[in-house]
């Protein structure tokens, strides 16, 4: 694959297979570093995509900034983890993620990814 674009969904495809996980997406992060697009994401039979634009801090300022200080960010529990707010725990709901493995894509001191 040549197309950056179907190298990032046959990448999520591959990884969300194997992994048996719900979703597997790869985030662009915009230039003032607070909000991510999803152009596109893998996600398992039923589940519903979460492909669009969403502010970084709706899910977490922990996350936030663990993903800018280009260190990954593992959750076994939304729900019971102490680092979200309730309102960041919502926003997780809604978007149906219980847990998830965040890896930052750092160049040049900016998360780009």
């Amino acid at each position: 694959l040549s197309d950056p674009a179907a190298v990032q969904a046959a990448a999520c495809r591959a990884l969300g297979e194997h992994l048996g996980a719900s979703r597997a997406m790869y985030a662009t992060a915009h230039a003032d570093g607070l909000s991510v697009e999803v152009a596109r994401d893998w996600c398992a039979p039923g589940v519903p995509s979460v492909a669009g634009v969403h502010r970084l801090a709706d899910f977490g300022a922990e996350l936030a900034r663990s993903l800018h200080a280009d260190t990954k960010f593992i959750v076994t529990d939304v729900a019971g983890d102490a680092r979200f707010t309730e309102g960041e725990r919502a926003a997780h709901a809604g978007a149906g993620i219980g847990a998830f493995v965040a890896a930052p894509l750092v160049k040049g001191g900016r998360l780009v990814g």
